[in-house]
């Protein structure tokens, strides 16, 4: 029951989606330095298409797409994101749902901000030792109605990240408001920090790449060299052409995990991260890392459970 329920869900917010207005689609050229199968962006090239394989060592850029094992991809990017920090931003992701996780890796869980009402829930992590701090977002909770009732509200929403404004989906823009000033209040409280990562599965993804572009765009930063990471599991696209572009302009290190595998009647992906299609405006930034799912269905592959277990196998 529980997998026909999510079944018809996923056909209703992907009816919803190829049938909402593509009048905002904002055109770009391809540019011919990479293809797109070499940057691995399920042949979408972005604006700034050069600005991304500029990430990549001049030497890797035969790179064109399923990677096993994960971790040696890694070493082709010239983004600061590590094996340790995927694996970490897996493990807070793989448990997030347990309110007695209050170590992970040296981090203490410092902030839980929770608003049942709004179906959001952000967790901010320290680590006092190396001056870092992790902001993670859940993804969607299926038996939550007011959760799936913002990831419906797919038309677009103007954000105002400094002196621009960005065309970013609704239904997550509404999620990440509820705890926005809370968790910069937070962050600033910790002092200056060496590191802070924004890390989620799902929709937590695109609320953690929202937050990350809000925070290095908005001139809310405190004066700080802090490194910003973000790694995300099966996340869903945030915006248009134009915040993807932003996205990718204010943080080289970025990396999306998606789920591959291959079937009778050819290769298969988790399908979260397409279902905001280029078709109604929305695109994707960052790097796109490809892993194994070894579950090999539709369901198991997007569960952060099936990344968890294709990324150690």
């Amino acid at each position: 029951m529980k997998l026909l329920t999510l079944t018809v869900l996923l056909a209703i917010v992907l009816l919803l989606i190829v049938t909402s207005d593509p009048s905002r689609v904002n055109g770009s050229k391809t540019h011919n330095t990479l293809s797109a199968e070499t940057l691995g962006l399920l042949g979408e090239v972005s604006q700034k298409a050069k600005f991304i394989a500029s990430i990549f060592a001049p030497a890797n850029y035969a790179y064109n797409g399923l990677i096993t094992p994960y971790s040696k991809s890694l070493k082709t990017i010239k983004a600061k994101v590590t094996l340790t920090d995927v694996k970490l931003a897996a493990e807070i992701a793989a448990n997030y749902g347990s309110q007695e996780l209050s170590t992970v890796q040296g981090y203490k869980l410092v902030k839980n901000f929770v608003n049942a009402a709004k179906a959001t829930n952000c967790k901010v992590y320290f680590n006092s030792a190396t001056k870092s701090a992790i902001v993670s977002f859940k993804g969607t909770q299926m038996n939550d109605p007011v959760d799936w009732a913002n990831n419906l509200k797919t038309a677009f929403s103007s954000f105002q990240i400094g002196s621009s404004a960005y065309a970013v989906h609704t239904g997550f823009l509404s999620e990440y408001l509820v705890d926005r000033q809370n968790i910069f209040d937070t962050i600033k409280s910790l002092g200056l920090l060496n590191e802070i990562g924004f890390y989620g599965h799902s929709q937590g993804g695109s609320l953690s790449e929202l937050a990350a572009v809000d925070y290095l765009g908005s001139g809310k930063r405190p004066e700080t060299k802090a490194t910003i990471k973000v790694v995300t599991f099966g996340q869903p696209r945030v915006g248009d052409a134009n915040f993807a572009a932003k996205s990718n302009q204010v943080n080289p290190n970025f990396v999306r995990v998606i789920t591959k595998w291959k079937e009778l009647l050819g290769p298969r992906q988790d399908i979260v991260p397409i279902s905001l299609p280029v078709g109604a405006g929305y695109r994707h930034a960052g790097l796109q890392l490809e892993v194994q799912c070894v579950n090999s269905d539709f369901i198991n592959c997007h569960l952060m459970k099936g990344y968890s277990k294709s990324m150690n196998q």
